[in-house]
């Protein structure tokens, strides 16, 4: 690395290289950003840029045949003026940044303890990596000296860089699933916990109720929260002003059953039990991370049928939401498919004229789950009468196809596929009104807000630009918002660290947009829009 300063005993190449690191880190993403997590991040940057310095120092200095820059004091001097020159840089448009971005999201502007927070963390997270990296360096010499006792001195430093660079990949790809394995334990404590205010239920239509024949206990942290938000008759009979049914939910968790295919025709059974295949509608929904389902795409439903619909998921993951979508996305099909092939199978039972309606849901890697059942847009509009996929992970199959053939001159954040025949996206609720043509039974429903950065995540941003950065900004987006090789992806991660954080509309969160989309999917009798206007009032508090 050449001659370090007596300073921090850093690079001064490196230095430089930092401070525009951390600069580029505060360009703007889609949400506003915490202050540790734009500390995470501009700690990340910096040390990237410090790589990059101290890289391009060591090839002058090979390209030069000199070992090593002189810096005396007043180099010193001027590159510690400039680094700190920067970071005020950084610490004003960052500001300003995130101030705008507030602005669009609805949420507070930053607070005066913004900026030094975000520096103060930056530090720390620098200082970790440059440690490591060093750790790093000192491992990959010391295997080149042994490597060295058996060939050259060229051919034994390569042969060390690549072996510490293998490995470190391979230690880099094995985190999650050795984070899972190192935490199971508390992962199986947090699926056994109940959340406060939970209560058994005493409804016989639900999972874990009196009715029931799955235990409360087996139904894990996130299925008994479902199971008791069930919208009570009470609370949908003072808005239909009408008498109404108990809405079924029926849900299965991993304690109840080993695999895939026994959680699926326990949940059938569920619902035989309940009466589900006498109602108007069952709805399907594949869970995320350790069991969630949203509530916000579940409750439009009990409304909208007064009741008279039934909702089945199950639980194929006891791991957080991050964690379950780097090791768990291949269940979350598995899963999906097997339920969605265990309650048809069962439909098709019934008399077609006495049939339900069989709908398809999910929200984040739900969605993904739940789109990926199907082969093709062909197959799921055979084997459902109609689905909705909310905030849905750049990598899902069936989303990605659409999108990138949609119609020349749709935009890749609201495309336009066959002209809206059957399948639609929409940023806004309102979105599902275009294209003008028919929209056809069944339907199909791509809720995705435009700075959602579960939708537009993808390790491509690293090295090329995105269509949705290419094509004009959408609403909610900042207005020329940028995309920088490596610093968009980047941002983009701390964006999803802190999706939710935002009003209804922005990020993750998606509020009451479920309402117009489950409306405009099924078309219930004696809806008017009027009356969905006072639903999505009602529910959205």
């Amino acid at each position: 690395m050449g001659r370090e300063s007596v300073w921090w005993r850093l690079s001064l190449v490196g230095t430089m290289g930092a401070a525009v690191g951390a600069f580029v880190s505060v360009a703007p993403s889609l949400i506003p950003r915490a202050a540790l997590i734009q500390g995470l991040l501009m700690g990340v940057c910096a040390a990237i840029g410090y790589g990059i310095g101290t890289s391009v120092g060591w090839l002058i200095r090979r390209i030069r045949k000199r070992s090593e820059w002189a810096a005396d004091h007043r180099t010193r001097i001027v590159v510690g003026l400039m680094v700190a020159m920067v970071l005020a840089m950084a610490w004003g448009a960052g500001v300003r940044w995130q101030s705008a971005l507030a602005d669009i999201s609805g949420v507070p502007a930053p607070h005066r303890w913004w900026g030094p927070i975000s520096i103060g963390s930056a530090t720390a997270v620098f200082v970790v990596l440059l440690a490591m990296g060093r750790l790093i360096r000192r491992l990959t010499r010391a295997l080149a000296t042994v490597l060295g006792r058996l060939a050259p001195d060229v051919m034994a430093r390569g042969l060390a860089a690549v072996m510490v660079t293998v490995i470190g990949a391979v230690v880099l790809g094995s985190l999650p699933r050795l984070a899972v394995v190192a935490l199971h334990p508390v992962f199986r404590s947090a699926n056994a916990a109940t959340a406060p205010g939970v209560e058994p239920p005493t409804s016989d239509y639900v999972s874990g109720g009196p009715g029931s024949a799955i235990a409360w206990s087996d139904l894990g942290d996130q299925g008994r929260t479902f199971v008791a938000g069930v919208t009570s008759t009470s609370d949908l009979e003072d808005f239909s002003g009408r008498q109404a049914r108990e809405p079924i939910r029926a849900f299965v968790g991993v304690d109840s059953a080993g695999t895939a295919q026994a959680r699926a025709q326990r949940a059938v059974a569920e619902l035989e039990r309940f009466g589900a295949f006498g109602r108007a509608v069952i709805a399907v929904g594949t869970s995320a991370g350790a069991g969630i389902v949203d509530p916000g795409q579940v409750v439009p439903l009990e409304y909208l049928y007064n009741g008279d619909v039934a909702t089945v998921s199950t639980q194929y993951s006891i791991l957080p939401s991050f964690l379950s979508f780097a090791v768990d996305r291949p269940n979350s099909v598995a899963e999906s498919k097997a339920v969605i092939e265990a309650v048809r199978e069962r439909l098709l039972q019934v008399p077609a004229g006495e049939r339900p309606r069989m709908v398809v849901f999910g929200e984040s890697l739900g969605a993904f789950g739940a789109s990926g059942a199907f082969e093709d847009l062909a197959d799921l509009l055979r084997r459902t009468d109609g689905a909705m996929f909310q905030g849905p992970p750049n990598a899902t199959s069936l989303w990605q196809r659409y999108t990138d053939d949609r119609q020349p001159g749709s935009p890749e954040h609201l495309p336009v596929y066959e002209d809206g025949r059957r399948l639609r996206w929409a940023n806004q609720p309102q979105d599902l009104a275009s294209p003008p043509e028919p929209f056809a039974a069944p339907r199909i429903v791509y809720l995705q807000n435009s700075s959602d950065p579960v939708v537009w995540w993808s390790p491509a941003t690293i090295w090329s630009r995105p269509d949705w950065l290419a094509e004009p900004r959408a609403n909610g987006v900042l207005p020329g918002l940028p995309w920088l090789p490596v610093v968009t992806f980047i941002g983009l991660s701390g964006d999803m660290m802190d999706s939710q954080s935002v009003r209804a509309g922005h990020g993750h969160v998606y509020g009451t947009a479920p309402v117009v989309a489950w409306a405009d999917i099924l078309r219930p009798l004696g809806w008017r829009p009027g009356q969905i206007v006072k639903l999505q009032q009602h529910l959205g508090g």
